[in-house]
């Protein structure tokens, strides 16, 4: 294989949730948004404007002007607006802004009730759930999910990754084509561990998201193929902070915890800010009067403790009370999980090797 994986791969999503549609935004003035979430013959499950998921009948109209026009395979025709979209399972429409040209190479995801975006992916022609993961280097799957796939894993060049659940054996391979929504990606780095590890989801990483223009802000996550960096306002005077990527496809940074300053790794797919117990003592945490739990990672199950730390600071920006988990273990090797307790309260657009973190509030 030509494509030589990366060593330094963290494949590190703590507690996996059951998907659900958050609120967003609202749409703008006079524009519908519509995500398909579910399909069925002659049904579809859609999200409009951020709301609840609904099922509607071929036909039906909603209260929103939404009319499906018919549901099969894997695609939805829905009247949005007076206009007819096809939309894939798992893709959104939105109106788009009339500057900078059309193209609808673009993916809109909502949050899960863990802040968690998922969606669904079209690879080598099959579908599978994904989970958006900038802690992880590349692209991940079991073995078990690459089965259904078809990923001929097997064949691929053998490594060892480190997880949040230790060391464990994985194969580089390279994915013929991606999809998710508007955005189809050729020639994608993929890792598959051994086991079920992950089970049915995969977690889009880095090698997918770097060829991407990412933008969050509340549960919306735009993905876009349209480049457009980001303009700040001279007005505007949040704090904010400006990452470089480390060459591994992540996102690192110190970040101090109750006053201890620890390295960390960006991590979307995990839920919580997370450290090892090492890490945890070093900061004056005390986990052990915490709650107990069980995290699923990429390397099975782990003792966790939910904690709450004081602060959380990263370059200008602090915020305080935020949900933490400890993990027995040094299963991290030293480095913290910024996972989306913190990212859920700013916005993040990341375009080239740069991440920018803006403080919302």
């Amino acid at each position: 294989m030509k494509n030589k994986p990366r060593a330094g791969l963290i494949a590190s999503t703590l507690a996996f949730a059951v998907a659900a549609v958050g609120a967003l935004p609202g749409a703008p003035a006079g524009a519908t948004e519509v995500n398909v979430v579910g399909l069925f013959p002659g049904k579809a499950i859609v999200s409009i404007n951020g709301g609840a998921p609904r099922t509607i009948s071929v036909g039906q109209k909603t209260p929103e002007g939404v009319i499906l026009v018919s549901s099969g395979g894997d695609s939805a025709v829905l009247d949005i607006d007076g206009k007819r979209s096809s939309l894939r399972l798992g893709e959104a429409y939105a109106a788009q802004p009339a500057a900078g040209g059309g193209g609808n190479e673009s993916v809109i995801l909502t949050a899960d009730s863990g802040g968690h975006y998922r969606g669904l992916a079209r690879v080598n022609g099959h579908m599978a759930q994904i989970l958006v993961d900038t802690g992880a280097s590349m692209v991940w799957m079991s073995s078990e999910l690459a089965d259904q796939l078809g990923v001929a894993w097997r064949r691929g060049t053998p490594f060892t990754v480190q997880t949040a659940g230790g060391a464990k054996q994985a194969f580089g391979v390279v994915l013929q084509n991606v999809r998710v929504g508007g955005i189809s990606l050729d020639n994608v780095e993929a890792a598959v561990g051994e086991g079920a590890g992950t089970g049915g989801t995969m977690l889009l990483g880095m090698s997918f998201l770097s060829r991407v223009i990412f933008n969050r802000d509340g549960a919306r996550l735009l993905l876009s193929r349209k480049e457009g960096a980001l303009v700040q306002d001279a007005r505007d005077k949040r704090p904010r902070l400006t990452l470089k990527d480390t060459g591994s496809g992540a996102f690192a940074s110190m970040v101090t915890i109750n006053g201890a300053s620890l390295p960390f790794v960006v991590d979307t797919g995990a839920t919580n800010v997370a450290i090892d117990t090492a890490m945890a003592r070093r900061a004056g945490v005390n986990y052990e009067s915490g709650t107990p739990s069980m995290s699923s990672t990429a390397n099975g199950l782990m003792r966790t403790w939910r904690v709450k730390f004081d602060s959380v600071t990263i370059g200008p920006i602090t915020l305080y009370g935020v949900d933490g988990s400890v993990v027995e273990g040094a299963g991290f090797g030293g480095v913290g999980l910024l996972g989306m307790s913190f990212l859920n309260r700013i916005e993040m657009h990341r375009e080239g090797e740069a991440m920018t973190l803006i403080k919302r509030f």
